[in-house]
């Protein structure tokens, strides 16, 4: 028996409680517990027929016969049955012109391929050298990139240059969790690594579309290629002092997140810009859109300002070679093909050179530029 004097009574107690008209009825939360169908009428009539039910597609192509015209491939065909996800997945409720997320499949890594890697644009004008076009990009770049009071710290890197060094290596591996690290050593000599051979996947999220005529077509999945750890280890070091050797001469207009929070980084362009600035003509360019697909110049042009920051000669031809000619293998889905060209990076590799391919196709004359600002 518990006491009734020093315990509250077992049983609940419902208290009757008057509310004053006084006292106002609380708030609705904006965005919370909304109405998915007045957001849809919304939604349609702000972007009138953008209305699509997209969660069939994939299942559409998968069990549809599609012809493609591809050579250089090696298909598993024992890989090649589409498996039906077992677990549901959080989607959203509004019909929008968004694809619906995609299951990596043996399907999926042709089409994505053949869109996104293998969709390199070729020369209107097919007479044009790609060597002296990129030699052409690779000079603009540097003569418009690099002030001429830097240019005597330019000029000293290409007698410096930078080899696989032991220091650099160690540096990087500081910087790795252990589980990573286990996976780095290789025995095999530098010439006896397939840096050549890259692991392709492919992502679950579709590429949004960019004009209302896109809804018509399959949407594109984004596609992955990368290196194994122990290629990686080579030139993810050196990459990294190459590129802290360009901050190190570059123009005082280009600014660059690099090595600090993005707080810092707002600071330090909110000091720059003024309204002089402001007042100018803005131009904003999605730099990720160079590292896919590109052409025989854009190595090139590459190669030139890798080398010209001090990037050893027998480095850059092992590193040009395996971009000309490659292979990709997705293991999970049966897929082996040969590529031409197209740009593969791994998560490092692909930021720096996707900006020094950016840097070359698109400065060419500083002297009306104010500001270029380079984010994440």
């Amino acid at each position: 028996m518990l006491p009734h004097q020093e315990h509250t009574p077992l049983v609940p107690e419902y208290l009757t409680k008057e509310i004053s008209n006084s006292v106002q009825p609380p708030r609705r939360t904006p965005m919370k517990d909304s109405d998915i169908a007045y957001i849809q009428t919304w939604y349609d009539d702000k972007m009138p027929v953008q209305r699509f039910l997209h969660h069939l597609d994939q299942q559409i192509v998968e069990y549809s016969d599609i012809h493609v015209l591809l050579d250089k491939i090696t298909i598993g065909r024992s890989k090649g049955t589409y498996k039906a996800p077992r677990f549901d997945k959080l989607a959203p409720l509004l019909n929008t012109a968004m694809g619906s997320k995609r299951v990596p499949s043996q399907k999926e890594s042709i089409l994505g391929a053949m869109k996104r890697n293998l969709n390199a644009p070729c020369f209107a004008n097919k007479d044009l050298s790609p060597q002296v076009l990129g030699e052409n990009l690779a000079k603009n770049f540097l003569r418009s990139a690099i002030p001429p009071h830097k240019r005597a710290l330019f000029e000293v890197y290409r007698n410096d240059p930078i080899q696989v060094e032991s220091n650099i290596m160690q540096e990087w591996l500081d910087r790795l969790k252990p589980g990573i690290r286990k996976r780095v050593y290789d025995d095999r000599p530098l010439h006896l690594r397939p840096f050549n051979r890259f692991t392709f996947m492919v992502k679950g999220d579709v590429k949004p579309p960019s004009e209302p005529s896109c809804v018509y077509k399959y949407a594109s999945v984004q596609t992955i290629a990368y290196n194994n750890k122990s290629e990686n280890a080579v030139y993810n070091p050196i990459m990294r002092v190459l590129f802290e050797r360009l901050l190190a001469v570059l123009d005082d207009r280009i600014q660059i997140m690099s090595g600090m929070s993005r707080q810092e980084f707002e600071k330090k362009i909110n000091k720059l810009i003024n309204g002089r600035i402001m007042g100018g003509t803005q131009i904003e360019n999605d730099m990720t859109k160079y590292d896919k697909s590109q052409l025989e110049a854009i190595r090139v042009a590459e190669r030139i300002v890798l080398m010209e920051l001090g990037l050893d000669e027998w480095l850059a031809d092992i590193w040009s070679e395996a971009h000309a000619k490659s292979i990709i293998v997705d293991k999970i889905n049966g897929v082996k093909m040969e590529m031409i060209l197209p740009s593969k990076h791994s998560t490092q590799l692909k930021s720096y050179l996707a900006m020094l391919s950016s840097y070359c196709t698109t400065f060419f004359n500083f002297k009306k530029l104010s500001t270029a600002i380079r984010g994440t």
